[in-house]
């Protein structure tokens, strides 16, 4: 601790080590050291009792693990109510407020000053008013008490300004007043943070008020993946009554200047100057070295450097290359570690061959879906409990379990809980999102044992065709090490990395499936994950219109087809001949097209509305038509639906990047979906919800825009009228 030095006047002074003023001052002689080795609790230790008035600087240094220095700065003011404010300030010194106030309780404020005596405009403030003003001579200590009441909640202020030797001062503290009568609090009657995966879960949550009283209330519920918050962190904050801000404050001009007090005092800094400070700064590649002063302190790089963290062998079994990690003043990054596999050497002639595991029995983890569920409508019962069930999902991971509850009286509260699925032998692979064809890569998977016993066993990669199931014989080269016999030897609590190298063929599948599974005893684990098989090629779609009369006889040439050969990379996907004696036929069968849009631009929001509108009428006016659409309804499709059809992501994927991969699917089930799409019902209402969309967005001019919020387009909007011009 030092006590920082004042001038003969009586003025603040500090010690500032990297520029001078004309008056420069030096530390008292009085400092101290206080040695330790340890603290009661974390960040915490005994600060000396005896400290005398003054303003004083608090110098914390250690060592990290690496023996690199680690030193921290802190200004505080030590003063004795019963006596003036220290010596060093003649600027006022408000202090003694209480974190945070109920009504009922009393706000004491001790308004100090160094000076005989001074003048000093004291405001009482709340609800953005200035409710009591009166003027006071401190001399020395004077205690300024404000009784709360719920008509404080959002906070208080009190306003204090003055001037001394022709120089105003002033600052606002704030009395904190929470809304705490309008907080829920939840507490978790049964609930587990570590759970198995597919396991049956039920929790039951408590919801009271302030005084743990029962409360109705509806609740807001969810679980995902809290990996996700890695690229939008998700937080669910409801506050109906925020803490307010003053909305009066006191300002002083004086010839020209926008403040004409050098000085400046906050209770919970130093006194500083308040004149501003700006060095050079040296770019030394992309680190920048320098800083600037202005009133809120000095600001500093913190110089970069690197260190090698020399226990990265025990995290994995076998040889491991150096862990490099960056410091760049803040938190060190997460270490890179690269994973060197020992040469394998293969024995010829072998008379004890180990028999290959059988991974057949392994029940594979398939649900790996990012959300577990998502709840918005849960209710209180009588003694103000909510049951959560739920089925937990697949994946290893860890989940992130957010809750908001309030009420009618707008009572909120908002809860958040960390879960995670584990096993004691867990396999966690590292799977791309897609793949292409002629890829070469290697594909790579974690072991980790959370038993309490080394476990010794294997690994295997599978694969097979997503659509058809069947497996697959591609050639898949394993790359691990071999430990007695076995492909793993993993002690408790540490993992071992797995590796295969594979090739994926060209026109192998459109889609893989691929099945993770490992065994040591009487543990084992599997994860099975589809991902698309994206082809290299661009489908090329020509067609010919072929118009013959009845009775009559033509010849067509298709000379594309002809051309074919002379591509060397050309292959050749499909032909199709379509025959109907009514033309109108191919129009029918493309509004399911303009139906299913995906996007929300006014151009497709139209092209929807025009389809349903015209199906509408085509089904109204030809029985025939309706007819056939309705058995078309009729068939049972469920049998032919294939994996792929079931994967929702995975089609969306492939259809994004190989739009003609269904194009295969069989033609019973192209006429159920059509017949769907032309249900009566369904196509009004569709055609309706299209039309008050479209209804929304048109301008006050009349135009439309592109997309909502935009402007209005001479062409979407004559698009639009000439589309409706064709539906009259």
């Amino acid at each position: 601790f030092e006590l920082l030095g004042t001038d003969a006047s009586g003025i603040a002074s500090k010690l500032i080590e990297n520029w001078s003023v004309a008056n420069s001052f030096q530390p008292s002689a009085f400092s101290f050291q206080l040695k330790t080795d340890s603290v009661k609790k974390a960040n915490e230790f005994e600060v000396p009792t005896n400290l005398n008035t003054g303003t004083y600087r608090l110098t914390l240094e250690t060592t990290d693990a690496t023996g690199e220095k680690i030193s921290v700065i802190k200004y505080f003011t030590v003063y004795d109510a019963k006596e003036k404010a220290p010596a060093q300030t003649v600027l006022l010194v408000g202090a003694g407020l209480a974190p945070a106030l109920q009504p009922g309780e009393t706000a004491k404020l001790n308004v100090s000053t160094s000076a005989n005596y001074i003048w000093v405009l004291i405001e009482d403030e709340w609800n953005g008013k200035i409710k009591t003003r009166a003027w006071k001579k401190i001399s020395g200590t004077e205690l300024h008490n404000l009784t709360i009441t719920e008509e404080h909640r959002g906070n208080a202020f009190v306003h204090l300004a003055g001037v001394y030797n022709n120089r105003p001062f002033g600052e606002t503290k704030t009395i904190v007043v929470p809304f705490t009568n309008k907080q829920l609090h939840f507490t978790y009657q049964t609930f587990r943070d570590k759970l198995l995966p597919s396991s049956d879960e039920e929790w039951r949550i408590t919801i009271s008020g302030e005084k743990k009283e029962k409360i109705a209330a509806e609740m807001l519920a969810t679980m995902y993946d809290a990996s996700l918050d890695q690229f939008a962190k998700n937080e669910w904050f409801l506050n109906l009554f925020p803490a307010r801000g003053f909305s009066q404050s006191l300002g002083s001009y004086s010839f020209g200047s926008i403040r004409s007090n050098p000085f400046y005092n906050n209770s919970n800094e130093r006194n500083e100057y308040d004149a501003p400070r700006n060095y050079p700064s040296l770019n030394w590649f992309g680190f920048y070295f320098g800083g600037s002063y202005n009133r809120g302190g000095i600001a500093f790089n913190a110089q970069a450097r690197t260190m090698s963290a020399p226990a990265a062998e025990k995290m994995i079994v076998g040889k491991a290359a150096d862990v490099t990690m960056a410091y760049d003043g803040g938190a060190p990054v997460r270490p890179q570690i690269k994973y060197v596999p020992p040469v394998v050497t293969i024995k010829e002639g072998d008379d004890n061959p180990q028999p290959p595991t059988d991974f057949s029995q392994i029940k594979s983890r398939t649900n790996l879906n990012e959300t577990v569920f998502f709840y918005p409508n849960l209710m209180t019962d009588s003694a103000g409990n909510v049951v959560v069930k739920f089925k937990m999902n697949e994946a290893l991971t860890r989940w992130k379990f957010l809750a908001l509850a309030h009420t009618k009286d707008l009572k909120v509260g908002v809860s958040e809980k960390t879960i995670v699925t584990q096993k004691d032998l867990m396999i966690i692979p590292n799977t791309p999102r897609f793949v292409r064809e002629g890829d070469e890569m290697e594909l790579s998977a974690k072991v980790t044992n959370l038993s309490d016993k080394t476990l010794s066993g294997d690994g295997a990669l599978e694969l097979f065709d997503a659509i058809s199931l069947k497996p697959l014989s591609w050639n898949v080269v394993e790359v691990s090490n071999l430990n007695d016999g076995k492909i793993f030897q993993i002690k408790p609590g540490e993992s071992f990395p797995l590796f295969w190298k594979i090739k994926i063929p060209v026109n192998g599948a459109s889609a893989l499936m691929l099945r993770y599974v490992a065994k040591a005893g009487d543990f084992s684990d599997g994860e099975e994950t589809t991902i698309p098989v994206l082809t290299n090629r661009q489908l090329v779609t020509e067609t010919m219109p072929m118009s013959v009369r009845g009775g009559a006889t033509k010849n067509f040439k298709f000379q594309s087809l002809l051309d074919a050969d002379k591509s060397p990379t050309l292959t050749t996907h499909k032909l199709t001949l379509e025959f109907t004696q009514n033309p109108a036929w191919y129009a029918v069968q493309a509004l399911p097209y303009l139906m299913e849009y995906p996007y929300e631009c006014t151009e497709q929001l139209f092209a929807r509305y025009y389809a349903n509108t015209l199906a509408t009428n085509v089904a109204n006016s030809h029985p025939k038509i309706k007819a056939v659409f309705d058995r078309w309804r009729t068939i049972d499709v469920e049998a032919l639906k294939s994996n792929l059809s079931k994967n929702q992501e995975l089609k969306t994927a492939l259809l994004e990047e190989t739009p003609w991969v269904l194009q295969a699917q069989n033609e019973e089930v192209q006429k159920k979906n059509i017949g769907l799409l032309f249900d009566l019902n369904k196509m009004s209402n569709e055609a309706q919800n299209a039309l008050n969309k479209m209804h929304d967005r048109q301008e006050l001019d009349g135009g439309y825009s592109w997309f909502p919020g935009g402007r209005p387009s001479w062409f979407i909007t004559q698009y639009i009228v000439c589309g409706f011009g064709h539906l009259k």
